[in-house]
């Protein structure tokens, strides 16, 4: 993650790193694009370990204040267990 992500030929650097969460943008304070990965373990049958990832961008000016902690809830609500 040290040199961010790269999706769509486009580069976003990654600002906070707070396991299982990692977020950043691109562009600037006016305009620009967020980004953020959270990755989780799934609902799945008992004994299965593995984890699956969930990657959104958003517009500015949603912020990551805003957009992470609704990305988290709908991992928690629909998906699974953020890990």
């Amino acid at each position: 993650m040290g040199e961010g992500f790269f999706i769509n030929n486009e580069h976003y650097d990654v600002h906070r790193f707070h396991p299982p969460l990692v977020y950043g943008r691109r562009g600037g304070a006016d305009e620009g694009e967020g980004i953020a990965l959270c990755r989780f373990k799934p609902r799945s049958k008992a004994g299965e370990e593995t984890y699956q990832f969930l990657l959104i961008t958003y517009l500015l000016p949603i912020l990551s204040a805003k957009a992470v902690p609704q990305m988290v809830k709908f991992v928690e609500t629909h998906l699974g267990t953020p890990e």
